[in-house]
């Protein structure tokens, strides 16, 4: 009997059987998915935004299936059916470092019966992700489209003090080269501008002479 039950446990689908290798560390602090999107952003260069006077919105009216794309400046109040909506500010970075647009976009509905006023959405919307944001209603839809105005001009690169300092050190090695002296090994001048082959020369002829003369 207990050989058929040991057949049985080894004949289980790979599936059936699970184990967690073990880690061998108990104080291996768990990731977030805050703090993952920390470690990520955090090698990542920043990315400007600038704000523009002018959005492109689109709205949907789920009844009707009717959409609408129109245009509306930063500030003002637009209706659509029953909703009104007020764009706060619209921003983008330069098309060279990314595409895309932010809205805060402020929309509350009236109802014409009792004259009320209620929140249906207040918030940030992206062009980009229109789902990450979306606004909650039975009957409208809002999309931000882009925003629109003249692209600001771009930043001037700030070069570093020390980098210019740097450069200019360069500069002046490459344009004024020192030229330094080649001394040849074995001859050296004395003070009187005689070098020292000239006065072993002179020393080894007196010798001769004293040799000579004695």
């Amino acid at each position: 009997m207990a050989v058929f039950l040991i057949a049985i446990s080894s004949a289980l689908p790979a599936h059936a059987q699970i184990f967690l290798p073990d880690t061998g560390n108990e104080n291996i602090e768990e990731q977030t998915p805050d703090t993952a999107f920390e470690d990520e952003s955090s090698t990542q260069k920043p990315v400007s935004w600038y704000d523009y006077p002018e959005i492109e919105l689109r709205a949907l009216d789920k009844i009707t299936a009717r959409a609408t794309t129109f245009k509306t400046r930063v500030g003002e109040t637009v209706r659509f059916g029953d909703i009104y909506i007020k764009v706060q500010a619209c921003r983008k970075p330069p098309a060279i470092e990314k595409m895309e647009s932010a809205a805060f976009i402020q929309v509350w509905e009236q109802e014409a019966e009792t004259a009320q006023s209620r929140w249906v959405f207040s918030g940030w919307m992206f062009a980009s992700n229109p789902a990450l944001s979306a606004m909650d209603h039975v009957i409208y839809d809002v999309w931000v489209i882009q925003c629109i105005g003249p692209d600001p001009e771009p930043e001037p690169v700030v070069e570093s003090e020390m980098d210019a300092q740097q450069a200019d050190s360069d500069s002046e090695e490459i344009s004024n080269p020192q030229n330094e002296s080649a001394e040849t090994p074995g001859i050296m001048e004395d003070s009187e501008g005689n070098s020292s082959d000239d006065t072993q020369s002179d020393d080894t002829n007196r010798l001769i002479d004293s040799l000579l003369g004695e």
